[in-house]
């Protein structure tokens, strides 16, 4: 037959309380510090994400802006470069040419 088992052992009844409490708060304090690295790490992660997307799309902001600049100034080499007072007559003659033209 078998010992009869001593409740005690099994119940974890020789464990005083203050022991208990210690190992709940061990418990909770090593899930929060483990949460807080979690949180951290995922925040790194994303930051280092999200920059890699901001310096990919600067990078072609600035290849568009630059060519968007290049069709300003040469359009503006196109048009007259009469002073300000005459420069209204030749744009009467160039939209005369133009619907002249067509």
């Amino acid at each position: 037959m078998c010992p009869k088992r001593s409740s005690s052992i099994y119940s974890a009844g020789w464990i005083s309380p203050s022991y208990r409490r210690a190992a709940a708060q061990l418990t909770y304090s090593y899930s929060q510090v483990s949460h807080v690295c979690t949180v951290q790490a995922l925040d790194k992660f994303v930051e280092f994400i999200f920059s890699h997307t901001f310096e990919k799309v600067e990078g072609e902001a600035k290849t568009l802006w630059k060519y968007q600049r290049y069709i300003l100034i040469s359009s503006f080499k196109k048009l007259s470069r009469p002073p300000t007072p005459i420069n209204w007559l030749v744009h009467i003659l160039h939209c005369w040419c133009l619907f002249t033209m067509s």
